[in-house]
C-alpha cells in the first residue's frame, strides 16, 4: 500500500484553492510527476481525468498569468511603509 505523506502539502494547498486554481495546480503537479501523473492525481484528489487534463491545457495554452488589479493594489500597499 502506497503512503501519501509526501503529497500532504499539495493536498493542503488544493483544499484552499477555488475551482480554477485547484484544477491548474493539479495540472501542474501532474506535469511535475510526469508519466502517470494524471492517474496519481485522480487517486489523491478525487478529481476527474478530464478536469486535470483541462488544468494542464490551461497552463500550456496560457501565454501569461497576470495579477488582478486588486491583487496588485494589495501587493503595492503591503510594500509601502
Amino acid at each position: 500500500m502506497e503512503t501519501y505523506k509526501q503529497y500532504t502539502w499539495w493536498l493542503k494547498a488544493l483544499s484552499g484553492a477555488d475551482e480554477v486554481q485547484a484544477r491548474r495546480f493539479a495540472g501542474a503537479i501532474a506535469l511535475e510527476i510526469g508519466w502517470g501523473g494524471i492517474s496519481k492525481l485522480e487517486q489523491l484528489t478525487g478529481m476527474s481525468h478530464s478536469t486535470i487534463s483541462k488544468g494542464i491545457e490551461e497552463l500550456k495554452n496560457s501565454e501569461s498569468f497576470s495579477l488582478s488589479r486588486e491583487l496588485r493594489k494589495l501587493k503595492l500597499n503591503d510594500t509601502c511603509f
